[in-house]
């Protein structure tokens, strides 16, 4: 991977900010560079200009901007660090959105790879495991806002005891591998399988859709043949015939969640 350490951490946000556009719109305009950094126009030509100087952009002031192979590799890390940095404060530290968005900007210049790394791999954690799981969220607020006692662990044990068992049932019960294309918007799962072989395949792979990897259906679109999801801090699209040939086994339903 480039150097990372090479980069200010204004080219850092203009680079992640390319990534992003061109991942949405294939290109990226200097003009929707400059409204989604919320600068004017004359700040993104000398930034663009940095970039393409260190081989992380093809920028003339006449075209689009696109990224090189460098640059798509460390701008997609620099994606990657920001959206879990502001999953841990919004899912583990129930941290407003808009105020988590803002401290990740920040955050995400600091950590080093190692501790992104751990991190990630706590996130995924607290999501999978029993013994945790995003349902503490709301003890973690009353806590915070009373900084009392806590609550009674015997019960809070009993609690988590009762909904493993009851997965454990409809496991037995034939919940067994599903297709992705299965799943609905919310549901949560790991990967079993993954049919190898072609450019989709190869992304997905790339975007971490692995044996054993986590993921969580964000939207489906049945008219449009495609769903979105998220596996190891990445967001993704994922066609139709793709998600055909990825089979899971479901962690957390859409109606578990609520």
């Amino acid at each position: 991977m480039p150097d990372q350490t090479a980069l200010s951490p204004s080219q850092e946000d203009y680079l992640e900010t390319i990534f992003l556009l061109v991942r949405e719109k294939s290109v990226a305009r200097v003009k929707d560079i400059a409204t989604r950094m919320g600068v004017h126009v004359s700040s993104v030509t000398g930034a663009l200009k940095g970039l393409s100087a260190k081989g992380l952009i093809n920028y003339d002031p006449y075209s689009y901007v696109t990224l090189t192979d460098d640059g798509e590799l460390l701008g997609k890390g620099l994606a990657r660090k920001h959206e879990v940095l502001r999953d841990f404060l919004i899912k583990v530290l129930s941290v407003e959105p808009e105020t988590a968005e803002r401290n990740a900007c920040h955050m995400e210049h600091a950590v080093e790879p190692d501790v992104m790394e751990r991190l990630v791999h706590f996130v995924e954690f607290v999501d999978r495991c029993p013994r945790a799981g995003f349902e503490w969220r709301k003890d973690i607020e009353d806590f915070c806002s009373r900084g009392g006692e806590p609550e009674d662990c015997a019960e809070c044990v009993a609690a988590c005891l009762k909904s493993t068992r009851s997965a454990a049932r409809k496991a037995v019960a034939g919940d067994g591998p599903k297709r992705l294309w299965e799943l609905e918007a919310g549901d949560k799962a790991r990967v079993t399988r993954v049919k190898t072989g072609g450019p989709a395949m190869d992304r997905l792979s790339e975007g971490g859709v692995e044996r054993g990897a986590t993921l969580e259906v964000e939207s489906v679109a049945p008219t449009e043949s495609f769903m979105m999801i998220k596996a190891r801090g990445y967001h993704l699209r994922v066609p139709r015939h793709a998600a055909e040939r990825i089979r899971v086994n479901v962690e957390r339903t859409r109606d578990d969640n609520r």
